[in-house]
């Protein structure tokens, strides 16, 4: 993991948080995913701190047009447009020891206990 980006993303975000560790996670995955040349659009359940994690690690944002909302899903879709297949994220939800601390779990965690990948017909 890039904790120097780690580090940036938490003082643009203003807190650290689950929310932001689990974004910045996906966004990574994301990046392994899709070619740096290609721009990828999510399509998303809410606007929140994982929004913000995903936003600074891929650069995808409502400014730029390339984040929606769509509070009928459950899952993070994510896609190049013009594309008929994307990716979808689904979260899991974690099981964490009493008193542990949920980002640095989220942060040190294998992908597959936060998240199911799987292609997404659009």
């Amino acid at each position: 993991m890039n904790m120097e980006l780690w580090d940036l993303a938490v003082k643009a975000h203003g807190h650290e948080c689950a929310g932001l560790a689990f974004g910045f996670r996906m966004g990574e995955e994301v990046k392994k995913i899709f070619k740096p040349t290609e721009k990828v659009h999510v399509i998303m359940p809410g606007y929140n701190c994982v929004a913000d994690g995903i936003s600074i690690v891929t650069g995808i944002s409502i400014s730029n047009q390339t984040m929606k909302v769509d509070k009928s899903i459950d899952k993070y879709i994510f896609y190049v447009a013009g594309e008929d297949e994307g990716w979808a994220f689904t979260p899991h939800k974690l099981q964490m020891a009493e008193g542990a601390d949920p980002v640095t779990g989220i942060l040190a965690f294998a992908r597959d206990m936060l998240f199911d990948i799987e292609p997404y017909d659009l």
